[in-house]
């Protein structure tokens, strides 16, 4: 009978790097949004985390919509200021 070659097993295990970079990435999210002004956050955490609509949101805190949104609004450019720029890995598109 004819050798045949090994066959190659995918490895399923995730790479180590980036899961050490996913969990510090994390990390940095977590304390960004810690630092947020109270309002801010309950804002971000409502309507981000919990998917609350803007009017579930704003009856929740006792404001008008427009008050959430403008909280919603100054939370994500201040975590965006204030975190980092995600390191850059494999493209996710197909693109050249």
């Amino acid at each position: 009978a004819p050798a045949t070659a090994p066959r190659q097993v995918a490895d399923s295990a995730p790479d180590p790097a980036a899961a050490l970079a996913l969990a510090e990435r994390k990390q940095q999210v977590q304390a960004a949004v810690a630092a947020l002004p109270p309002r801010q956050r309950a804002t971000l955490v409502l309507a981000y985390f919990q998917g609350l609509s803007y009017p579930e949101v704003a009856e929740a805190l006792g404001c008008s919509v427009g008050t959430g949104k403008t909280q919603m609004s100054r939370a994500l450019h201040t975590l965006a200021r204030t975190l980092p720029e995600p390191e850059a890995g494999p493209p996710t598109t197909g693109g050249c």
